[in-house]
């Protein structure tokens, strides 16, 4: 109800009824009336102000619990809006949510490791928050940035191990590089071809394990090198040259038939080769004076050498544990040199003692 003119009309009355004393009042001391009336106006100016604060107090309270705009005002319609966006909202949250509980029965992380080989995070819960029917990411820190932190800073071959089962598939193991996606479940095709590739590689590996037991078994029966020398070369001056002891072995080709030989490894329980291991040969000069005259040709990694023909072989090594060189060498107890020699076509592993 609108009490405006209810006030306005109190206040015309009083005025009537007010002006007649005044102007008597007047007459026997204007100053009394100034001062009543002035009295008069600050009371009604007062009652005014709080009025009207009341009714924007009012309003205020009103429009924060929805009851005091129209129904067809701007500002009823704005909320009306806001509410429709808050409810398609909620609704929209709802649907994902039940989409989320409708994948978990087809896609199951049973567990995931992000790391490497000595430390890893588990990032389990990560994973299965952002699961759907279908999965998703780019392998790095950043996707498991809340399951703690990087499990292998600077290093740059981390990766993921997923375990998951779909619609009734077996359970399997996913594993992911850095800087690789992750796509789940894999494609059955795919795991088919992959399955198929881990067969054929696994048989060509057997393979080979059986080519290489053939050739070791192969081991020409007589003493394929004589040995001539064997001893230390003194530390090199070069300080380019990091191979600091170096073990030299002269020898000389005894089978009566030319053979190819290619630069040896090193087998020794208590001599090992200085990393990265090299060794090289090198042929005599026999128009020089030969090895007796330490004549020799370029170093090579594979040398034809010819019936009676000498080479000498370096290997780089580290200082041995116990004995020194000298009596090891005394003694050949110093290791073995393992070449690999072709003669007639046949490939042989010739082990010298030294």
């Amino acid at each position: 109800m609108n009490s405006r003119p209810l006030i306005v009309g109190l206040a015309v009355l009083g005025l009537s009824l007010a002006v007649p004393p005044l102007i008597r009042l007047w007459q026997v001391s204007p100053f009394i009336t100034c001062g009543i009336a002035g009295l008069g106006l600050a009371v009604l100016v007062t009652l005014t102000l709080k009025r009207t604060h009341s009714a924007a107090g009012h309003a205020v309270e009103s429009h924060e619990q929805g009851l005091y705009f129209p129904p067809d005002s701007p500002a009823a319609i704005e909320i009306k809006k806001e509410k429709a966006r808050a409810e398609a909202a909620i609704a929209e949250r709802d649907a994902a949510r039940d989409r989320h509980q409708t994948a978990a029965a087809d896609l199951t992380i049973t567990s995931a490791k992000w790391g490497n080989e000595y430390n890893t995070n588990d990032v389990s819960r990560a994973i299965r928050d952002m699961t759907r029917n279908a999965f998703v990411i780019y392998v790095n820190q950043d996707a498991f940035r809340d399951c703690g932190p990087d499990p292998a800073p600077g290093f740059e071959r981390k990766y993921v191990d997923v375990t998951y089962a779909y619609r009734g598939w077996p359970s399997a193991t996913v594993r992911r590089y850095q800087n690789e996606w992750l796509v789940l479940p894999e494609d059955s095709k795919l795991i088919g071809e992959r399955d198929k590739a881990r067969q054929e590689r696994d048989e060509a590996f057997r393979k080979i394990e059986e080519l290489k037991t053939a050739v070791k078994a192969r081991e020409y029966p007589w003493a394929m090198f004589t040995i001539q020398d064997v001893y230390i070369e003194p530390q090199p001056t070069a300080p380019d040259d990091m191979y600091r002891t170096k073990l030299l072995a002269v020898l000389t080709n005894a089978t009566g038939k030319t053979l190819e030989a290619w630069s040896p490894t090193w087998e020794s329980q208590d001599v090992q080769p200085q990393y990265p291991l090299r060794s090289v040969l090198q042929l005599e000069d026999r128009g020089g004076g030969g090895w007796q005259k330490q004549c020799w040709g370029d170093e090579q990694q594979c040398l034809s050498v010819l019936a009676g023909e000498t080479f000498k072989c370096w290997i780089g090594l580290m200082p041995p544990v116990g004995e020194g060189f000298v009596r090891r060498i005394d003694q050949k107890t110093t290791g073995e040199l393992i070449f690999q020699v072709k003669m007639e076509s046949k490939l042989y592993e010739v082990k010298v003692s030294l």
